[in-house]
């Protein structure tokens, strides 16, 4: 998949801030990811996709690299030795080890 489109950013509202992955001109978020936190060596990521047609996998490839990997720059590397991402709206969940290297 071609990220170069994409940016990641993050959000600091009112309450609680969340991540997003953006196309890079701004004018649409795609994912809002509420949720990134580390627990017991576990990165623990729960994601909302905000456009129609976008699977869990192409969403999962945008958070792996985009927004860990590109606007983060792998913070959690040292932290986390596995990745637990979640949709929120549908329930699918997919863990792997982290930081992850290959096809999603």
């Amino acid at each position: 998949m071609d990220i170069s489109g994409f940016e990641g950013a993050f959000i600091d509202s009112p309450g609680l801030g969340y991540h997003v992955v953006s196309i890079k001109d701004g004018s649409i978020d795609v994912l809002r990811i509420p949720v990134l936190k580390v627990e017991n060596r576990r990165l623990i990521g729960e994601y909302e996709i905000l456009v129609p047609d976008m699977s869990d996998a192409v969403a999962e490839s945008l958070i792996l690299d985009v927004l860990l990997g590109e606007f983060i720059g792998h913070y959690y590397k040292t932290q986390a030795d596995q990745i637990e991402l979640t949709n929120v709206t549908s329930g699918a969940r997919r863990s792997m080890p982290y930081p992850f290297v290959g096809p999603v």
